[in-house]
């Protein structure tokens, strides 16, 4: 198996907090053992899941450092890195995972202590995870059947992501999903319902033969968005759906002049923002689209629009439409 593609998203606002009750204060320094939780499998209309926790191979990692140790790049890809590629692809695949389009997964933590922590949070919370995954699982099974997956869980590398829930979608059987320490119920479901529409897209990824094109990444985005909607009608995500109209005018006068293009610098603007362009338009505006498509085609159906062509959808969605005077 061969990592397909780089997917993100962010399911709450970013918050400059952390995990620091006292409570896990005292167990970071009291514990000098650490159980991890085990991996979570159960099966859902003949499709078996794993929900995976990778902390013992990341609290390896901590304890090299606490024993006095550098902060080792090498020794960081030695004691976790290598063993989650072997573990989620095979010994002679996945290397994509080291490049620099996953640093905000796969770098290196930057306060270990804090990032101790948040394992430790995790892992006390580890039952309720593995529900909300089974359950936003379950419910996206139940609407678009597939293969077996693979959920694999870490926490953020960085202080200031407590309340955040993030996710890449690897191939079409692996997840990666990156979990605050103060994650909430309703983030956390919808991301991996949002991951999940990814992975049956790449089950069905040779028969619809997709181009990569500006249009064709954002409603790769959008379709998963409006997926995550269609399960969680009341979970509302103001950062992936809402947008003014004034700016997503904007956006669509500029994303129209590059519709077909393959430039990853220019997709990249659409994700990250440059000042006019709202951050996360690729999400927003795909969102809308979508939107606008279900509305204009209620009896689709949901696997007919997953692997419908970027143009058929666009063309179908009446989109532009409403920017005309």
């Amino acid at each position: 198996m061969k990592v397909k593609i780089h997917i993100f998203i962010l399911s709450s606002l970013l918050i400059l907090s952390g995990c620091t009750s006292s409570v896990i204060e005292s167990k970071v320094e009291k514990d000098k053992t650490y159980t991890p939780p085990s991996s979570y499998t159960f099966t859902h209309n003949n499709q078996q899941f794993e929900i995976i926790p990778l902390y013992e191979e990341l609290m390896d990692y901590v304890s090299y450092v606490k024993e006095g140790n550098v902060k080792d790049e090498n020794k960081y890809k030695e004691l976790f890195l290598d063993p989650f590629r072997e573990k989620a692809f095979s010994e002679n695949d996945g290397y994509d995972i080291y490049t620099a389009a996953y640093e905000g997964y796969f770098g290196v933590p930057v306060d270990i202590y804090q990032f101790e922590r948040d394992i430790l949070a995790l892992s006390e919370k580890q039952d309720l995870i593995n529900s909300t995954i089974s359950e936003a699982i379950m419910k996206s099974s139940d609407m678009l059947p597939g293969g077996n997956k693979k959920i694999y869980l870490i926490p953020f590398k960085s202080r200031g992501y407590s309340s955040t829930t993030a996710g890449v979608t690897l191939n079409e059987e692996v997840v990666l999903l990156q979990i605050g320490s103060s994650f909430q119920e309703d983030d956390l479901k919808n991301a991996a319902a949002h991951e999940y529409h990814h992975t049956i897209f790449m089950e069905h990824e040779d028969k619809v033969n997709r181009v990569p094109s500006l249009i064709g990444n954002i409603l790769f985005e959008g379709k998963a968005v409006a997926f995550a909607r269609i399960i969680y009608p009341d979970i509302s995500m103001p950062i992936l759906e809402e947008i003014s109209y004034e700016d997503e005018k904007y956006v669509w006068e500029e994303l129209k002049e590059e519709l077909n293009s393959a430039d990853p610098q220019l997709y990249s603007k659409f994700f990250h923002g440059d000042g006019q362009i709202p951050r996360f338009s690729n999400y927003k505006v795909g969102y809308q689209i979508m939107k606008s498509f279900l509305e204009q085609n209620p009896d689709v159906d949901v696997l007919e629009w997953t692997l419908m062509s970027a143009a058929e959808i666009l063309s179908k969605s009446k989109y532009e439409d409403k920017f005309k005077d």
